[in-house]
């Protein structure tokens, strides 16, 4: 696992129950609640793993 993704599930991991209603902006999304952070963070690892593998597929394919 990415060094980054590691230290930012383990900022994650420090947070008590009351501080995953905590809410803020997030330039470029808008409103958000820490609680949605983890999803956010897998969505954004997903978007790159297919970007990676259409890069692999056009490259087979060229």
């Amino acid at each position: 696992m990415h060094y980054l993704m590691l230290r930012n599930i383990e900022a994650l991991r420090a947070f008590d129950a009351a501080d995953w209603t905590r809410r803020g902006e997030q330039e470029g999304v808008g409103a958000i609640v820490l609680c949605d952070i983890p999803a956010m963070m897998g969505e954004h690892d997903a978007s790159h793993r297919e970007e990676i593998e259409e890069w692999k597929r056009a490259r087979h394919d060229g």
